[in-house]
């Protein structure tokens, strides 16, 4: 790392850039992980999900260790977290489960505007000019080659 105190700040900030990343999901989970006795003895009993949790864990801890590292290279370990986090909210109350349910779907709804709207603008708007200036200078630089 370049300093000590960088890396440290990686190290504190490298799981809570996680779980937001990971949100609504990973949020119900940590609610319901920190405020419910009832959940984590339910999900301690659940082997499928507890041997995803201990493998999703050591699949997190190479990438928070190191000096650098991004989000995308926890990808793999994604579908692993979703089982834990499926896990848990499975174990929280109608109520909550109903609420969480809503966020997710709400949170599709808010991608596929984003998809169906801000993205072509971006591509037009920022990308689409570039893209179009390099094109025309390879072509004119290669000279038909």
């Amino acid at each position: 790392p370049p300093s000590i105190s960088s890396w440290l700040l990686k190290l504190l900030s490298y799981p809570v850039e996680t779980i937001v990343r990971l949100l609504p999901a990973s949020g119900f989970a940590l609610y319901l992980s920190v405020r419910s006795a009832a959940v984590r003895t339910g999900f301690r009993g659940d082997t499928v999900a507890l041997t995803a949790a201990w493998i999703a864990l050591l699949g997190f801890l190479p990438y928070w260790l190191a000096p650098h590292s991004h989000f995308r290279y926890l990808l793999p370990i994604v579908p692993l977290v979703a089982i834990v986090c499926a896990a848990l909210i499975a174990q929280g109350s109608e109520r909550l489960r109903r609420n969480a349910w809503r966020a997710m779907w709400a949170v599709v709804a808010i991608k596929i505007i984003f998809v169906v709207i801000a993205f072509p603008q971006y591509q037009q708007r920022y990308r689409g000019a570039n893209y179009a200036g390099a094109a025309a200078a390879i072509l004119q630089r290669t000279a038909g080659h």
